[in-house]
Formats: C-alpha cells, structure tokens, sequence
C-alpha cells in the first residue's frame, strides 16, 4: 500500500496531456527539459511525441521559473518564446550574484 501512495496523483490518460514532472504540480506539461553534465547545457524543447524518458516534461509556470545551475549554458528550441525576456532575467540574476 506506501508504494501506491508514492504514486503521482495525476496520470497521463492514453491520448490526453501529459503531466507535469515537478512533484505534487497538477498542471499539464508544456516543455520538455533535457541536460547533459559533461558539457553543462540544458535544452528545452516542444513536447515530443512519444514522450522520452530521459527528459522532463514541465508545465509553463515550471518552464518559465527554470534556472540552470551557474555556469550551465541553455539552448531553448521552443518556438513560442520570447527570448530577450530570459535573456534578460537570466543577465539580472548573474550581475545580483
């Protein structure tokens, strides 16, 4: 019965959205996160189809709020994104440091 419960509450049905992969968010996935230590970048994506299991599918509040760790370098392969604002938040956060 605990693992049963250790189980997310939201399961993805067959054919509908995919659930956020940060715990305990009921949201719908809306990226896809994908990381490499070696060279320290991390990739966002459009959500692909089928889903990889390497990745991490977020919502947007989750995708928006994403920070790599200092130092890792980001490539955002989403279509929809305005760049200058990320661009922007992520210049504010390394000159506060």
């Amino acid at each position: 019965m605990a693992f049963l419960e250790q189980l997310p509450r939201s399961l993805p049905t067959p054919g509908g959205p995919r659930p956020c992969s940060h715990a305990g968010c009921p949201s719908a996935a809306a990226a896809t996160l994908a990381f490499d230590y070696a060279t320290r970048r991390v990739w966002l994506h459009e959500l692909p189809d089928p889903p990889d299991p390497a990745s991490y599918d977020l919502c947007s509040h989750h995708t928006d709020r994403f920070r790599p760790p200092r130092g890792w370098e980001v490539e955002d392969h989403r279509a929809t994104l305005d760049r200058r604002l990320i661009e922007d938040e992520i210049f504010q956060a390394d000159v506060s440091i």
